[in-house]
């Protein structure tokens, strides 16, 4: 077995791990793969260096040190390879990852086979204009306002049929995966990974009722800004990077083709990390937390 390890090259402290991980993983007689700026935290016997590019193409597996964003950058490279992926945590609550930094021991399931592997959903988003927009994402594609003191009109469209028309400061769109990021956080469920589908909810929208919204997986959704819209729209795909919606211009929402594999240790893994990682950080602060937990208890 290869593995290529992916170090968060912004966390120094990343290095240690990909170090000690090394070292775990040359234990089981596991080759492991860096790029060739990590050579300087040591020589192992089991590490060879390469470029990013033939490494994705040469590994088993493709393992992440660093946090959520880390997985979703390196999600998109693995795309072309179809490696799965496994990452370890050292940012916050990292509902992707899959081991804390001080679960190294984990990783020799690997080499034992002791793990499956998932095929998660990505969303694809597409704009026109004179300058087109083409995204993915894994978690979520957010569209938003550009001056926090404005809010923006869209309208929602389901194969053609308007289901919402709202102001407001935006709308995310979300996979199941990406039910824990901001589509939780703007109020949306928490739903299984393993379902297949496209949701949708709005930003502090202008309204009394505007509830979250699930469609299934083969549908085409369409925002289109309302008419005489003057705030400029930004398109945000899993956080990595925004671009303007060209003026008055749809964006399509579809589900894409592609599907990221990740590695999981149980059938259940991602409903198990929410539980861990929403009730074993430390006291939660305010009253709203602590309803959260009294739902998901019941």
């Amino acid at each position: 077995m290869t593995i290529f390890l992916v170090p968060n090259q912004n966390k120094p402290q990343a290095w240690r791990v990909a170090h000690e991980a090394a070292a775990i993983l040359a234990d089981d007689g596991v080759a492991c793969l860096l790029e060739p700026a990590f050579s300087s935290i040591g020589q192992l016997p089991n590490v060879t260096y390469m470029p990013a590019e033939q490494a994705y193409k040469a590994c088993d597996i493709v393992v992440t040190i660093g946090g959520d964003g880390t997985m979703l950058h390196t999600a998109r490279e693995t795309l072309h390879c179809q490696a799965p992926m496994l990452g370890i945590n050292m940012g916050r609550l990292g509902f992707l990852t899959l081991i804390e930094s001080d679960e190294m021991e984990k990783l020799r399931r690997l080499p034992r086979g002791e793990y499956h592997v998932e095929h998660r959903s990505l969303l694809q988003a597409r704009g026109g204009g004179e300058t087109p927009f083409s995204g993915i994402g894994l978690n979520d594609i957010v569209l938003f306002k550009s001056r926090p003191e404005k809010t923006i009109g869209l309208d929602i469209y389901c194969d053609d049929t308007k289901v919402s028309s709202f102001r407001g400061d935006g709308i995310v769109f979300a996979t199941p995966t990406g039910s824990t990021a901001d589509y939780w956080s703007a109020g949306g469920p928490i739903l299984d990974a393993r379902l297949d589908g496209i949701m949708a909810t709005h930003i502090c929208a202008h309204m009394v009722y505007t509830p979250p919204m699930v469609f299934a997986g083969d549908r085409v959704l369409r925002a289109v800004p309302q008419a005489g819209e003057e705030e400029k729209i930004l398109i945000s795909c899993d956080g990595l990077e925004s671009h303007a919606l060209p003026d008055g211009e749809p964006l399509l929402i579809t589900q894409s083709a592609s599907r990221v594999p990740l590695v999981q240790f149980k059938d259940a893994g991602q409903l198990e990390s929410i539980d861990k990682k929403l009730k074993g950080r430390g006291p939660m602060k305010n009253a709203r937390h602590q309803k959260i937990l009294e739902l998901i208890d019941r």
